[in-house]
Parts: C-alpha cells; structure tokens; sequence
C-alpha cells in the first residue's frame, strides 16, 4: 500500500537544539521534513525525524548566497507546504564589542537568508495546496505556510504551539 501524501516542512537552520525539536515536533504531527544548514551534519536529525513518523532529506548551503540556496531548493520547492526560518549566528560576547563585519553576517543569515528561502519557495506555495488525505488548516506564526502565505515574527506564540494537536 502506498504511503499518503504527507505535509512538507522547509527548515533552515537545521541542527541541534531548537531546530532539532522543531523538526522532530512537524515529523510527529504528519510532515516530512527537508533540512536546510550549512553543514551535512544531519545523522542525529534524520534519526530524530524518523523516530517521531517522517522522512528527513538533508540539504547543505550558504543560506546568504541566493545563487546557493536556489539551486539547493529548486528540486524540493513544490513539496514545501510551511516554511521555518532557523538558523543564527551565536556570538558571545558583550554587544559594544561586536564589530560592524559580526553583525551584518548575522544579519545576512537571520534576514537575507529567510528573503531568499521564502522566494524560492513562496511561489509554489500560494499555487494552492496539494492533495492531501487529510487537510488541516493551521496558523503557524514564525512561518509561512500554504495556508497563509505571510510571515508572522511571534516566537513565543510558535514556542507556546510547538505540541499542535493533529486532530
């Protein structure tokens, strides 16, 4: 027998920690999940995501190199039925010792990195949904999904919604 069409999550900033719950939550409410980071470090996140019912397809690239995230999403982008844009830039020190060059990096992967993920998959997203057995029409804030094409910045509402129901 055939296994249905399941969901589809686009993770960047696919890892340990956060990314790895956030993957492994979508994985147990019905999604595959295709992880984007600039490693291919993915062993333990293809494990988790199995464990929890998905499929986990890892993808490596420079999220800040439109020509890079492209090319790696180009073959996934009418699969993705939500997006979540993870990935950072840690660095620990007091804020007035952060140089100019620190911060435009972490911005280009916070901000430029979620503009080009979104455009290169944004299209096939509002085309309109695919067929699903079951649909279930969710508000996903911190995402962007077929449902709402829009994103939405309240991390502690996505936080506080991290164990949605699939009823």
């Amino acid at each position: 027998m055939a296994r249905p069409i399941r969901r589809c999550l686009l993770l960047t900033g696919a890892a340990e920690g956060l990314g790895a719950s956030i993957a492994e939550t979508f994985a147990r409410a019905g999604h595959d999940v295709i992880g984007l980071s600039r490693t291919n470090r993915s062993e333990h996140l293809k494990r988790r995501v199995e464990q929890s019912g998905g499929i986990y397809t890892h993808l490596s690239c420079d999220i800040t190199q439109p020509t890079e995230v492209a090319a790696a999403l180009k073959p996934y982008a009418d699969r993705i039925d939500v997006f979540v844009h993870n990935p950072h830039v840690l660095a620990i020190k007091p804020f007035e010792q952060t140089t100019a060059s620190e911060f435009e990096q972490a911005w280009r992967v916070a901000c430029l990195g979620a503009m080009l993920s979104a455009q290169s998959v944004l299209p096939h997203m509002i085309a309109g949904p695919r067929n699903f057995q079951h649909s279930h029409r969710r508000n996903l804030p911190f995402a962007v999904s077929r449902n709402r094409s829009r994103v939405s910045s309240a991390p502690k509402a996505f936080m506080s919604r991290m164990s949605f129901s699939t009823d």
